[in-house]
């Protein structure tokens, strides 16, 4: 029995830009829900620049945008977090935010991948509990 506090990954494998604008589901292009709070995302062996972002399929919900990767840039992790509103859309202090959570197919998607000292992106991790 796993403890419903583990952290949970989810891997979006290395894979190569064949041209300026790709997306992916998973590691073996079959659907897969995530279902929690996403903790963080890693991101690792960047030898292709361009804009990158993680979403939810089927909406408008981003779960994190870069669009200034760049080439030979640095392995990185981000902590995505989203400012709690009330009923009338106002947000509260900046120190009141939350994790975002989901229940859906999450796909990683790009643009402007065209050139670079390489044409290799990835894998990119995403942990969830």
């Amino acid at each position: 029995m796993v403890r419903e506090n583990r952290l949970k990954e989810y891997i979006f494998p290395r894979f190569s830009v064949t041209g300026s604008n790709f997306s992916m589901y998973d590691e073996i292009n079959k659907p897969h829900s995530i279902n929690g709070e996403i903790v963080k995302i890693i991101f690792t062996n960047i030898a292709s620049p361009g804009s990158l972002w993680i979403a939810e399929s089927g909406t408008n919900i981003e779960y994190f945008r870069k669009n200034d990767v760049t080439s030979g840039l640095s392995n990185f992790e981000v902590y995505p977090f989203v400012y709690g509103t009330d009923i009338l859309g106002m947000t509260g202090s900046p120190q009141a935010f939350t994790k975002l959570e989901t229940n859906g197919q999450v796909y990683l998607a790009g643009s402007g991948f065209t050139s670079g000292t390489g044409t290799t992106f990835g894998p990119v991790t995403l942990l969830y509990r």
